[in-house]
């Protein structure tokens, strides 16, 4: 669910790598999960990135995001979009 726009400054409820911000993630955060998990490392990036870009492609597309007002959709689609480049 996406919650900045209701609570402006929202942070990941979790944390994920040391850090609680989405738009932040790294490879090395990436690296620190792997380890934590106990799962191999080397896929996990290349995963991070493709489901980013899916999403933010799959954000533009979506007509039902047309029915949301207009700052709650601009607002969530600086989030996605945000995230999308940051993990590139």
């Amino acid at each position: 669910m996406a919650t900045l726009p209701y609570i402006p400054g929202d942070t990941l409820a979790l944390s994920f790598g040391d850090g609680r911000s989405l738009s932040e993630i790294t490879p090395g955060q990436m690296l620190r999960f792997a380890d934590t998990a106990r799962i191999p490392a080397s896929p996990l990036w290349k995963i991070a990135v493709e489901t980013a870009e899916r999403t933010a492609e799959s954000w533009k597309a979506l007509e039902q995001a047309d029915a949301l007002p207009k700052d709650l959709k601009d607002s969530i689609g600086r989030q996605i979009l945000g995230v999308a480049a940051s993990v590139k």
